[in-house]
């Protein structure tokens, strides 16, 4: 979704296709590595961090990972490009 939200903002600026096109795609294969990254350590880490609570007896709900899945989210759901239209056509 995100790759189409790229191109077509490139576009309107002024950039060239090709530019638009690569930016688009750079953007795509960026939120896709990040979302298989955040995947593989999740459940990398996963036992060992249940073991770890249940060891310490440490209550940890929550696990921060920082900026990275909060961008996947971001800009990886079907209603990114719903808010940048109603952003920009509104």
């Amino acid at each position: 979704m995100m790759f189409i939200i790229i191109t077509l903002l490139s576009l309107i600026v002024g950039v060239s296709i090709s530019k638009a096109l690569e930016g688009g795609i750079r953007m795509a294969v960026a939120l896709t590595g990040m979302s298989a990254v955040i995947s593989l350590l999740t459940s990398a880490f996963g036992p060992a961090l249940r073991s770890f609570v249940e060891e310490t007896g440490a209550t940890l709900e929550i696990t921060d990972l920082g900026w990275a899945p909060l961008a996947v989210i971001t800009w990886g759901s079907m209603y990114t490009l719903y808010f940048a239209f109603c952003l920009f056509f509104a």
